[in-house]
């Protein structure tokens, strides 16, 4: 980009000369271009012990920006556990984007199981208000004796920091997401949906809905009954 505009300007550089520069005046911002520069450092996950930590996130694979369907798109949103990486609620929702759907998300997720853990985790997306609010309070009058200095009942972190449910997304997509997003958009190129149809719309919600939550606990089923390997 440099070399470029310098040489619309009437000053062309030769690349070695410009990188010499670079380095010397700015080598981190250098470092940080090249090829796995801004690449995550791992680390291991610290956790207590079961339900501990809940993670949580949405899943935009199958939404409508993603089908290129016209307006219709199937929002996913999920929570796991850190320590046992057991798959707690994976939900199709309206917009995982949000605030309060996610919000009711939450708490139907705490009436299933009847349990409220001592730190809730996701990224700092915008839906997160009303969770962060809803998990504050509950800690706060059930659970008064917890220090919440040592396990605070809410934490951001980075989409990339937040790996317990992050990292589920490329096995759903393996084995469930991607044959579901193939067999959706063969509809629409063999003419069998049309997206200006309204009535088309509404039937693609009334049996889609259906089909892909029904994956979804096939993919729970699967997952929570897995064999996770030996890690030291």
């Amino acid at each position: 980009m440099i070399t470029s505009l310098l040489s619309s300007e009437g000053m062309p550089l030769p690349h070695d000369f410009v990188h010499t520069v670079l380095a010397c005046h700015a080598p981190d911002g250098l470092n940080a271009q090249f090829p796995h520069g801004k690449q995550v450092c791992q680390s291991t996950l610290s956790a207590i012990g079961p339900n501990h930590q809940h993670h949580a996130d949405g899943f935009a694979k199958l939404n409508a920006q993603a089908l290129q369907m016209g307006s219709v798109g199937l929002d996913i949103y999920g929570i796991k556990d850190q320590w046992s990486s057991f798959l707690l609620h994976l939900v199709i929702v309206p917009n995982h984007w949000l605030a309060v759907t996610i919000g009711h998300v939450h708490l139907d997720y705490i009436t299933k199981y009847m349990a409220i853990p001592p730190t809730f985790v996701t990224d700092r997306g915008s839906e997160t208000g009303i969770i962060f609010a809803n998990q504050t309070a509950l800690c706060t009058v059930f659970a008064p004796n917890i220090n919440a200095n040592q396990y605070p009942p809410f934490q951001f972190l980075k989409s990339v920091h937040n790996t317990p449910i992050e990292g589920l997304w490329h096995w759903f997509l393996d084995t469930k997401g991607i044959n579901v997003k193939i067999l959706l958009q063969s509809r629409l190129h063999d003419g069998v949906y049309h997206s200006n149809k309204s009535l088309h719309k509404q039937l693609f919600y009334w049996l889609w809905l259906k089909i892909l939550q029904g994956e979804l606990d096939s993919f729970v089923e699967y997952w929570n009954n897995h064999c996770i390997r030996y890690q030291k």
